[in-house]
């Protein structure tokens, strides 16, 4: 199994990204159906040592679902694949939480107005917060924009000489 294929499944996860994972999902399913679900993400989160991540997840999510640029993949709960755009947010904590947050607007931006995305970031910087006093900390997956930012002259990208644009 690839690293990429055990980050795409949930069992492939660390306990905070399955937490994060399932507590977005959750989220989802009581905004959806119009239930309440903060007592069991409550208990969920104090009982990883995170009680008032809740608070920021639910403006986080809140954020989200109303700045969505398009249709967001936020799986059902029982889906052992990690969508896209589940694996984004995980590496936005992840980033925030390693103080590494160069791509993070790029990002987010892929599927956020500019507002949101601006908000979303100081909310997922809370939230990152939060977690990492918790002890909760996430893995990064390999960032396609990392490749493209770490590599910054010609030489780098095989070209040989100097470079000249009309």
């Amino acid at each position: 199994m690839t690293s990429l294929d055990r980050q795409s499944n949930v069992h492939g996860l660390r306990q905070a990204e399955k937490l994060m994972v399932w507590a977005m999902r959750v989220w989802v399913v009581g905004a959806r159906e119009r239930i309440s679900v903060d007592e069991i993400l409550r208990g969920s989160f104090s009982k990883a040592g995170a009680p008032h991540a809740l608070a920021v997840l639910d403006n986080l999510m809140a954020v989200i679902a109303g700045g969505a640029a398009r249709k967001i993949d936020i799986s059902c709960v029982c889906h052992e694949h990690v969508s896209a755009d589940e694996r984004c947010l995980l590496d936005v904590i992840a980033l925030y939480q390693a103080g590494d947050t160069l791509e993070t607007p790029l990002m987010l931006r892929s599927f956020l107005t500019s507002a949101a995305a601006e908000h979303t970031a100081t909310l997922v910087a809370r939230l990152a917060g939060e977690l990492s006093r918790a002890g909760l900390l996430l893995q990064p997956s390999a960032c396609t924009t990392r490749r493209y930012a770490l590599h910054t002259g010609p030489a780098a990208a095989g070209w040989a000489g100097n470079l000249t644009v009309h």
